[in-house]
């Protein structure tokens, strides 16, 4: 049966953190059903060389198994620098009683959430 003709379709949104790609694993492993149907991985473009290195590990783990779809808006960094976004970015700072926090973040909504939304979308015609 092709995707277009199931009634129900499974997504992972697949962050290569710790939580979905354990949940790929498993899934793999035959240890969660259903399988999904296809993964995605909403790329800001600047995510660390590790995840980058994870993400093509997980990738050939799941070969022939589940696609892993590998989508983007852009470059979140590039952006925010030429002024494409107004929305702001998440980066980390430290309060005026020393200790350390992180500035209020509006991104992942435009280049998380809408990327696998539209990702779907396209995955489904």
């Amino acid at each position: 049966m092709t995707i277009e003709q199931k009634k129900d379709v499974y997504v992972l949104s697949l962050g290569a953190g710790v939580q979905s790609s354990a949940m790929l694993v498993a899934y793999l492993n035959s240890e969660l059903k259903p399988m999904p149907d296809f993964a995605v991985f909403a790329d800001t473009q600047v995510e660390p060389d590790e995840v980058y290195q994870w993400l093509a590990k997980l990738k050939e783990l799941s070969a022939g198994r589940i696609e892993i779809i590998q989508a983007t808006r852009g470059n979140l960094c590039e952006d925010h620098l030429e002024m494409k976004r107004s929305a702001s970015i998440p980066f980390f700072i430290k309060n005026p009683d020393d200790s350390q926090g992180m500035a209020w973040r509006q991104c992942t909504s435009e280049y998380k959430i809408s990327v696998i939304k539209k990702a779907v979308r396209d995955k489904l015609g």
